[in-house]
């Protein structure tokens, strides 16, 4: 009898690890103390004259909390985000108030420049290649129209 009551408080303690684990695993990838909304990631870009002068590539997305924030980009000038990085750029800090917001990278390109970009957002999973071309794609960043004029 003691030998079944051994046996049976191992496999419940199995099951216990188990639980632990995935639980610690959805924690590390919701990013624990993070309040970016992952789903709402847009890869887009910013005219020029919305929020820089000229044309850059940019990402959207949803804070739901006041949050930290911690993105980068690493650009490529060729297709397929492989090879060695030609820029790469971060953004962090805080957000206080939950809203919509861009995080833009510092590159300047020509009109027509082809290039590829990865966003690294902590606390989302790994993000996908992203090919662009300035002037042409991908989409105007959601609520950017080119105005002329830099915001004040």
């Amino acid at each position: 009898m003691v030998g079944r009551s051994f046996d049976r408080g191992i496999v419940i303690m199995k099951k216990l690890l188990a639980v632990a684990a995935a639980l610690f695993t959805l924690h590390s990838w919701a990013g624990s103390d993070s309040f970016i909304d992952c789903e709402s990631l847009v890869y887009c870009r910013a005219p020029a004259g919305t929020l820089r002068a000229y044309e850059t590539t940019a990402i959207f997305f949803t804070t739901t909390a006041p949050t930290p924030y911690n993105i980068s980009a690493q650009i490529w000038s060729e297709s397929a985000c492989k090879g060695d990085v030609d820029h790469t750029c971060e953004g962090s800090g805080f957000i206080a108030t939950p809203g919509e917001y861009y995080l833009i990278s510092d590159v300047e390109r020509p009109e027509g420049w082809a290039y590829s970009v990865q966003w690294a957002v902590e606390g989302c999973p790994e993000q996908p290649c992203i090919y662009g071309t300035i002037g042409d794609a991908p989409d105007i960043c959601k609520g950017l129209e080119a105005t002329g004029a830099l915001p004040q």
